[in-house]
């Protein structure tokens, strides 16, 4: 089993392949794990990577500490943490809502179309589609317009229609493509 100083600049090839480099900021041999302080995409700014030492495959190099060994914890900003979770929790939430449950994909697919041009979700199977000014538009059902509006039914049976056409057409021309090669 290898053992690492910490301060040492090393470069490991792990066992999927990868390289990584960094300063070894920790080394915990019982455990098996060495943590790496690794520099980060802006200035002052670093990243720490969790490694377990069976993961490593080889080490490509390993320059030791020359001076005293800097051991000292980045600063962690907890405002900054706490609304990138808020932020990423917010985007799980729409994603989720995003999808349908119980739907079809040639479903999931239309509403993925529509979604990228027009505010829409899902309402159980129905995809509704909301129309700033006016009251949302429900995906259109067998046994007429549930509203008794023939108007703006007859708008949702042709915007439907239009949005399973492309739909067809864009898996005809992928089918295509596939067999072509």
């Amino acid at each position: 089993m290898q053992q690492w100083e910490l301060g040492s600049e090393v470069r490991l090839r792990t066992t999927l392949g990868d390289e990584v480099a960094g300063t070894v900021f920790a080394y915990d041999a019982p455990a098996e794990v060495l943590l790496l302080k690794e520099a980060g995409a802006h200035n002052g700014v670093s990243n720490l990577r969790l490694l377990a030492t069976s993961q490593v495959a080889e080490t490509l190099s390993e320059r030791k500490p020359v001076g005293p060994v800097d051991l000292e914890l980045p600063v962690v900003d907890e405002d900054r943490c706490r609304r990138r979770e808020e932020k990423a929790l917010r985007l799980a939430e729409q994603d989720y809502d995003r999808v349908g449950v119980g739907v079809s994909k040639e479903a999931q697919a239309i509403f993925e179309a529509l979604s990228k041009t027009l505010p829409c979700k899902w309402r159980k199977k129905t995809i509704v589609v909301l129309v700033s000014g006016r009251a949302p538009l429900e995906g259109w059902k067998a046994g007429g317009d549930p509203g008794g509006q023939v108007g703006r039914g007859m708008r949702r049976a042709t915007f439907w229609h239009a949005a399973r056409t492309r739909h067809v057409q864009q898996a005809v021309r992928a089918s295509r493509c596939s067999t072509a090669s």
